[in-house]
């Protein structure tokens, strides 16, 4: 059995997006559809319009474009 201190990284990300995309729906007014969509949007925005201050006040992508 591991401890989150494993995969530190998936947890980081799965509190991430609860916490600003899933936080606020309704889940019984939404299908599996709408979620998969809701999800994939939350993840190009965190992509490419979130910056980070760990990364230098970029976007994932403008960082990733930097290596």
């Amino acid at each position: 059995i591991g401890n989150s201190l494993d995969n530190r990284e998936a947890e980081y990300w799965f509190s991430i997006i609860k916490s600003e995309c899933l936080n606020e729906l309704n889940y019984s007014k939404i299908t599996l559809e709408d979620l998969k969509k809701i999800i994939a949007d939350y993840i190009f925005w965190y992509n490419n319009y979130r910056i980070q201050s760990i990364l230098n006040w970029k976007t994932p992508q403008q960082y990733a474009m930097m290596l």
